[in-house]
Order: C-alpha cells, then structure tokens, then sequence
C-alpha cells in the first residue's frame, strides 16, 4: 500500500501517511473498507464526521464516565455504538507505538500497573462536521486536553474525568485523524467487530439512551482511588505492621524526601516480603513517581503539537449536503501494491 494510492482526508501529515500506510494494523482495516464498504473515498468523508472516544480504566475506575459523556454530547457528539475491549500488554504498546519512543521504561510500566489486563470502552461518536472544520475525531482530541496536568482546564476531558491529575493518568484516548481511527480499529477489534462499526457509520442513529444505561449499571460508582498521598500513607501503614525490613524503609524515606527514583526497586521489594498494597495504589505511586520522557521526539506528534484548533461553541453544526471536490485525478484508492 502507497500512501499516494488513499483518498484524501484521512491525515494532513504526509509523514505519518507514509508511515502508517503499511502499518499492519492499518492495512487489516482498510481492507475491510475496500471489500466491504463500496467507494472507500466516500466512506473517508462519512468517517470525517466520527470520532472514537476510549475510556480507560483509569476513566472507568474513576465513577465519571457520566461526566465524560454528557461532556461531549453538549459539544454536539452522539454515539452510534460502543464496545469493550481489553488492554493486554501488546494493544498497549501498539497503540501508542509512534509515541512511546519518547517514553522511558518507567512511563511504559506505569502505563502496565494503570491499564494492563483491565477493560476500556469504546465508543464511536458522530458529530456533523463542516468541510473548513476538518475531522470530528480531531476536534475531539483537542478537546480531551493535554497530558500535562497543569495544562488541563474545565474545557477538557481529562480534566473532569477524575480526581488524580498526574501526566500517565490520562483517562480517555481520542484518535487524532481519520487514519488514526482505522488503524486503531485493527489494533483494538478483529475484523467481525470492525465491519460492525463499518455499518453503525453508515446507519448512524442515537444510541445514547442504552449507553447511558450501560454507565449506570457498571461505570457510576468510583472502583479505585489513584490518590498518591493516601496511596503513601497506606503504604507507609503497612510497612510498620507487617514489620518490613531496613531497605523498604529507606526507600519510602528517599521517596518522602522527594527522591523517588528507585519506586520500582520499592514495589518489587513490597511484592516480595507481602505487604499488601493494592494495584491502584502502586498505580498512583507509579504514576506520581516515573519519569516522563527522554530528549526525543515522538515519530508522530499529537495533533496539538502540528494543529492549532478552537474548540466551537457547543452547537450542532448542520451538515453540508455538497461534498468537497475529490482531488483530481484520484489514484484507486484500494491499490494494494508494495
């Protein structure tokens, strides 16, 4: 696959269409798209008005998936389907593949401790879109805010998403482009379960009643707390009853003195002699206390590092009835070729 062989609008980084246009993942669903959705550029303008919006398990864990969503339906989204899938430890890494080059290790494992073995929700969303205002999917990923904590205000998902505000502790996952949105549709489902979001796109149609119902029952009560002074304070509370040695000690210690380097060497020492600290709560002290990033950057920015966009007020745009002229000369997009 070439990148000069897709239809327009799927990225406006020739980069990154290069890049990910012989990504497997990618490839396996624009496949499914070349035999099964008839004229792939037209299917390209309907995926324009969509955007996947994931909550993880930090985002579930949290009780606020209410918050989350009533969020974005006042913003003008709704959601034409939704599905589970699980975080192993290869969807996490290939999810944030053109990314975590930028990661350290202890970023990649506390992203283990916070999402590994654990569910996330997603939910495609549609939200009629105006040719000048490009993709609802990267609308949405503006509006999900920064990583960096103190940048997040009460326009942004991450903010209300929960309590804890740390940089790993993320909440929600937006694919930045249309590309993005297929690609991660390999990664994250087989192909029965990609041709069945295939089809709520072309349908459409408000499920926000059954979704909201879902919330309810598994996602409104707050499963964990990611605090890390009350994961410290438990912390140091089991170390004086269960009697840990002199090396847990001083490592809470360095860590209470704001060197905490070495919490990795601390949670395997724990595991080791039994002290009973909770996932969450090595999660939060991962989080809090793992380095962030090495001096690089990403093989693929976020969006907002290429992208400056406004976020419109929270009214539904109607969608135009002309669609944008294609590019001329439009190479076959289902061109497979190496």
């Amino acid at each position: 696959m070439r990148s000069e062989n897709l239809p327009t609008g799927l990225s406006r980084l020739q980069h990154k269409l290069d890049l990910i246009s012989v990504d497997p993942y990618f490839r396996d669903t624009w496949d499914d798209v070349c035999e099964s959705r008839g004229e792939p550029a037209q299917f390209i303008q309907r995926l324009n008005h969509h955007a996947p919006l994931v909550l993880r398990p930090d985002a579930l864990g949290a009780g606020r998936a209410h918050d989350v969503l009533e969020f974005v339906y006042s913003h003008g989204f709704r959601p034409v389907a939704w599905s589970y899938f699980i975080f192993t430890r290869h969807v996490i890494r290939e999810t944030w593949r053109y990314q975590l080059n930028i990661a350290t290790t202890d970023r990649i494992e506390a992203m283990d401790l916070l999402l590994r073995g654990e569910q996330a929700m997603y939910i495609l969303l549609e939200r009629p879109m105006q040719t000048h205002e490009g993709a609802a999917t990267t609308l949405l990923s503006r509006m999900k805010g920064p990583s960096d904590p103190a940048l997040r205000t009460e326009q942004h998902l991450r903010f209300r998403a929960g309590a804890a505000q740390e940089s790993v502790i993320t909440y929600v996952h937006v694919a930045d482009e249309p590309i993005d949105i297929l690609r991660e549709m390999g990664v994250f489902f087989d192909r029965s379960e990609r041709r069945q979001l295939f089809e709520s796109i072309e349908i459409g149609g408000d499920i926000g009643e059954q979704l909201r119902a879902e919330v309810a029952a598994h996602w409104s009560v707050e499963r964990f707390g990611l605090d890390f002074d009350r994961a410290m304070r438990r912390l140091t509370t089991f170390a004086d009853t269960a009697r840990a040695d002199d090396v847990v000690h001083t490592l809470i210690a360095r860590i209470n003195t704001g060197n905490g380097a070495q919490w990795r060497q601390l949670l395997d020492r724990i595991e080791q002699i039994g002290v009973p600290l909770s996932r969450w709560d090595r999660a939060a002290l991962a989080a809090r206390l793992s380095a962030r990033h090495v001096d690089a950057a990403p093989v693929v920015p976020d969006i907002t590092d290429h992208q400056k966009l406004e976020i419109p007020c929270p009214t539904v745009q109607q969608q135009s009835t002309s669609s944008p002229s294609p590019r001329e000369s439009l190479p076959k997009p289902c061109d497979n070729s190496d």
